[in-house]
């Protein structure tokens, strides 16, 4: 496809004559908030069974009101705001499949949790992110899905001595995870970086210390890494983020709002489609 080689892709058929779905499974989205009723989605969307819908009453006791498919955690309420790129991870991890239109996430039927932690805004905070990731495993996701993050110039131990709040915030969120069983999936990030060289990709760095965080690079259709990727010895895993240029569509194809279709590219392409092949191996084996 838009010129890249032969096999250079995830063996997800020969996977789906094996396992296609994994409806059982919950997979926390933390990201800017998915369109819930896309019509590629809407079947594939966690509903909270527990929640009354808009009776104003938090009737599971969780401490949020009407959270039905997940929370906006930017603004404190239970409407995760359609985005175009959370939609975007959303169905490349999960799109329903073999519906006879538009595209086929990683596992055709999952449950999808909408953890919004952008809102309107171009910036997460990282206690929306913490909050978010309780959320997730209190809430009973199995893996989560982080196509975010920034970068730091130093060693990890200069970043926590110059930020020790914030690591230890991601740590004890991470620690909660992994101690449920929970697998948490990062995007490597963007930005072009040996990682190997003094660098940090923050929050995917917790891959090296975690064994339950899978951090994941981008490669392009050729089977090379994509010219944009972070890359190096921290990076987990690579997988197809999707490379685009003026001539041709090269991107990843997946789900965006107003009932859409967009080519977008990115780490934040390559991490759901890992976080999708997690699900498919927990559909198939809820013990791993």
């Amino acid at each position: 496809q838009a010129g890249g080689y032969d096999n250079n892709d995830i063996y997800a058929p020969e996977a789906w004559k094996i396992r296609s779905t994994s409806p059982d499974v919950i997979v926390a989205v933390i990201d800017g908030g998915i369109q819930s009723d896309h019509p590629d989605l809407i079947n594939n969307i966690w509903v909270n069974e527990l929640e009354i819908p808009e009776n104003n009453i938090d009737d599971d006791g969780n401490g949020y009101v009407d959270d039905i498919n997940g929370w906006n955690f930017a603004y404190n309420n239970n409407f995760p705001l359609p985005d175009p790129h959370g939609t975007h991870v959303a169905g490349i991890i999960g799109a329903e499949g073999n519906n006879s239109f538009g595209v086929a996430g990683v596992t055709w039927d999952v449950q999808l949790m909408s953890l919004d932690v952008f809102g309107n805004e171009s910036y997460a905070s990282d206690e929306d992110i913490w909050e978010g990731m309780y959320y997730a495993v209190d809430n009973g996701a199995k893996v989560i899905n982080m196509s975010l993050g920034s970068v730091f110039y130093g060693t990890y131990q200069e970043y926590v001595n110059e930020d020790f709040y914030t690591d230890l915030g991601y740590r004890n969120a991470l620690d909660y995870a992994i101690n449920n069983g929970v697998t948490v999936v990062i995007a490597a990030g963007n930005e072009e970086l040996n990682l190997d060289n003094n660098w940090l990709s923050l929050p995917a760095v917790y891959s090296e210390l975690y064994e339950g965080v899978i951090s994941v690079a981008s490669v392009a259709n050729t089977g090379d890494l994509s010219y944009y990727s972070n890359y190096g010895s921290l990076v987990t895993i690579a997988a197809p983020g999707g490379e685009t240029y003026q001539d041709f569509a090269g991107g990843i194809y997946s789900t965006v709002p107003f009932d859409s279709y967009e080519f977008f590219q990115g780490t934040s392409m390559a991490s759901p489609v890992v976080a999708g092949a997690v699900a498919l191996m927990l559909g198939e084996n809820p013990n791993l």
